[in-house]
């Protein structure tokens, strides 16, 4: 469990490096990068930067290289913004959660492609079910021409 002091420094650290990234640093080898996390360690000597990156793996990989050339110059910019007794090691890993998140969302996709394409004709999707439950149209073709001509919308069980 981390202290509510050490809860600030990384959100305080995350705030910081995320504008530092976007308004100081003109590299133009650093793609577009968010900070997602920052984990400083409970003595303040290191804090590992969690950063996300828009574009593909060799972009990913470099923008991080990039980022961890630059900690130095990133770590002054940082002890000119924040007043700390020490000021952590700085170091850039790659952040690739949403990578799992898009790849679920891909397979959620797949399956349900699949399903459409596999459902018999006269099945009604389970999309369009929910739908007509949910603004009341019940009419599923069990009414003969009898029950409806009688009028009080009974069936005949």
């Amino acid at each position: 469990m981390t202290s509510p002091r050490l809860q600030k420094i990384n959100e305080l650290f995350k705030r910081e490096i995320g504008q530092i990234i976007q308004r100081d640093l003109g590299n133009p080898n650093i793609g577009f990068t968010t900070v997602s996390h920052v984990e400083v360690s409970a003595d303040l000597k290191y804090a590992t930067v969690r950063v996300s990156v828009l574009g593909d793996d060799a972009r990913r990989t470099a923008t991080v290289d990039e980022l961890n050339r630059a900690a130095g110059f990133i770590q002054h910019l940082l002890s000119q913004r924040v007043t700390i007794r020490t000021m952590p090691r700085v170091q850039f890993k790659l952040d690739r959660s949403l990578d799992a998140v898009y790849r679920v969302e891909e397979l959620l996709d797949e399956i349900h492609e699949h399903e459409a394409d596999t459902a018999p004709a006269d099945q009604v999707p389970a999309d369009q079910a929910s739908a007509d439950e949910a603004s009341g149209d019940e009419t599923s073709g069990k009414e003969g021409p009898a029950d409806e001509a009688s009028g009080d919308g009974r069936s005949g069980a």
